[in-house]
């Protein structure tokens, strides 16, 4: 797992997915403007494509965010930006059953942020792979991610990162099928 920026005077932050209202995207862009205003050099990568795209670039207009911001729409090829990513945020405000995207991300070393929603706490454990944003506001989230960004900022995100490693490992398709296996030989 790599530990710094990759030489970068900035973070990069990734959030991947539909780019719906339910997904708190906009929570994710206030608390990038917040993140700005406490000079955190931030870049942030909105990758995937929705509905609510329109009104989210109008949203990062408004907030001077553009400089800030960059909307990919749909990409292929995921893993070259999670190898470039710092923080992946899934700031979805819906009840999701699972976060495959989190899981994804960790599977690159990729400390993740999300609200606490559905089976997301089975995933993100607070100070171990990440943090849980415990309200859908905006500041929660800047919390949670400024968190990460200041275990890069005093050296300590190393363990962070292997654990992410260990996660997506536990979650892998392979440890599906083998614990699936467990349970119909059980039965």
């Amino acid at each position: 797992c790599r530990i710094s920026k990759n030489n970068r005077d900035y973070y990069r932050l990734t959030y991947l997915g539909r780019v719906e209202q339910i997904k708190g995207i906009h929570l994710l862009i206030e608390a990038v403007k917040k993140l700005v205003e406490y000079n955190y050099a931030i870049k942030l990568w909105i990758i995937g494509d929705g509905s609510y795209r329109a009104e989210l670039e109008k949203m990062v207009s408004r907030l001077k965010l553009d400089d800030n911001i960059d909307f990919l729409g749909t990409q292929r090829d995921i893993g070259h930006y999670l190898s470039q990513t710092d923080v992946f945020i899934y700031p979805s405000v819906c009840q999701e059953v699972f976060g495959i995207s989190i899981v994804e991300a960790m599977s690159y070393c990729v400390p993740c942020v999300s609200n606490r929603v559905g089976g997301i706490p089975e995933i993100i454990v607070n100070g171990f792979n990440g943090y849980i944003s415990e309200e859908k506001t905006g500041k929660s989230v800047f919390n949670a991610i400024k968190r990460i960004l200041d275990k890069y900022d005093d050296g300590t995100i190393a363990e962070l990162k292997e654990n992410c490693l260990r996660t997506a490992k536990k979650f892998s398709i392979e440890n599906t099928v083998l614990n699936l296996k467990k349970v119909y030989g059980d039965l």
